[in-house]
């Protein structure tokens, strides 16, 4: 997904994020209109903190090509404030796919030992197989129980 080189000493742990677990770990990827057809626009929302007390604190993003392969990328340290913290990016789809992940430290340090990101490695697969639940849900099948 998002090229390993990003990260200044190591990759830590990552969890996939898929329309099945995203919410009950506390994220959210949602389309927004972007008022141009080819441009796909979204919000990806997320916790300040994971496990009681560990901190957002760098949060990526990576553009691919159809083939997957990252075109560019940005990686930026997150400060937590009072705003619930999101991300808002957009994309051409059909001709690139967008790939986003959130990194988290334990307060008491221990570097990437105690790290751990949450990544959403194609959004455009993340958005089809969430429309697919939303629609399971509202029918009722045991698809999506929690």
């Amino acid at each position: 997904m998002l090229a390993g080189n990003a990260f200044s000493t190591g990759i830590p742990e990552i969890v996939e994020l898929t329309s099945d677990n995203a919410e009950r770990l506390g994220f959210e990827l949602t389309e927004v209109n972007s008022g141009d057809d080819k441009v796909r626009m979204v919000v990806f929302k997320f916790p300040k903190n994971v496990h009681g007390d560990w901190v957002a604190t760098r949060v990526q993003t990576a553009l691919m090509d159809k083939s997957g392969d990252e075109i560019t990328g940005s990686s930026s340290d997150y400060v937590v404030t009072d705003v619930e913290p999101s991300v808002l990016a957009h994309y051409q789809p059909g001709s690139h796919d967008l790939a986003i992940m959130v990194q988290y430290f334990c307060k008491q340090g221990g570097g990437y030992g105690c790290s751990e990101a949450y990544s959403v490695s194609s959004v455009t697969n993340y958005l089809i197989t969430s429309a697919g639940t939303t629609a399971r849900k509202r029918a009722g099948t045991p698809c999506c129980r929690r």
